[in-house]
């Protein structure tokens, strides 16, 4: 007994809020994370090769750009310019990759930017030129397992959702899908669908000096944050490691050829020294 109580004690404050203090169903979430991170390899998906990284990332556009007034992490996502279906048809990637891909983009968010355990962080969802079509298939089916496993074993992240460009007929899709989300998430999403509505909106949580100018502000484009920077040296150095990927890579990937491959400095390298936050 007293061994399931020091059990219980070590159940992170995030699982245990988002149990709503039941330290039951908070201890059975944190062993399924635990069990779900042994399975997928995720206490060392970091250091492990990507080699299909950029092509992922040309085809569902996604990436983090600098912070929030409050100093969240911001995360921008283009569903409605994904092409998973293409993706698919990749020899070597299947949904599964593509799940794992997105595992190790939250964890490069939680493990490496931001190393806060109880900190959240503001996604923004661009539907633009979203169609009726794209709520179905291969694109919805990767959204839903991704939101899905990003609830469950990632709890209490959410600081705040904006969805963006949302269409006219949107209403009749959300008004079916709020029934799925839990209301504390609710209260933290806004639906936006002009470009005045968006950038004001957007001002209200992130400086106009941190808004990327494709969404009225004055930073950087989106893709060229030191975010991801860091994650672009972070995905080289563990590719270039591999030489057999690093060649593929170089011969296959026309649209990163420029791309510098240093050779790593051992035990002085950033990346072979860096270490996990936590373990979960």
């Amino acid at each position: 007994q007293q061994q399931q109580q020091q059990q219980r004690s070590a159940v992170p404050l995030r699982f245990v809020r988002a149990a709503k203090q039941d330290g039951e169903n908070a201890q059975r979430a944190f062993d399924d994370t635990l069990a779900w991170r042994k399975q997928h390899s995720m206490d060392t998906i970091l250091y492990q090769p990507a080699p299909h990284f950029h092509l992922i990332k040309q085809n569902y556009p996604h990436c983090f750009h600098l912070r929030s007034k409050f100093g969240e992490p911001v995360f921008y996502e283009k569903p409605a310019q994904g092409d998973i279906k293409t993706l698919l048809s990749t020899p070597g990637l299947t949904m599964d990759t593509l799940l794992l891909h997105y595992a190790s983009i939250c964890e490069f968010g939680w493990q490496c930017l931001e190393r806060d355990d109880l900190a959240k962080s503001v996604t923004v969802f661009d539907l633009q030129n979203v169609k009726l079509s794209d709520f179905a298939g291969a694109n919805l089916d990767f959204v839903r397992k991704a939101s899905a496993f990003t609830s469950q074993h990632y709890p209490e992240r959410v600081g705040h959702v904006h969805i963006i460009h949302v269409p006219s007929w949107f209403k009749l899709i959300w008004n079916i899908l709020k029934g799925f989300v839990d209301d504390d998430i609710l209260q933290k999403i806004t639906v936006l669908r002009s470009e005045q509505e968006i950038t004001e909106a957007l001002k209200e949580r992130i400086d106009i000096n941190n808004i990327p100018p494709e969404y009225g502000g004055t930073s950087m484009p989106l893709g060229k944050s030191p975010e991801e920077e860091l994650l672009q040296q972070l995905i080289e150095h563990n590719n270039n490691k591999n030489s057999s990927i690093s060649s593929r890579i170089r011969a296959n990937n026309n649209n990163n050829s420029n791309t510098k491959y240093n050779e790593c400095k051992g035990k002085n390298c950033k990346f072979c020294t860096w270490k996990y936050a936590r373990n979960y």
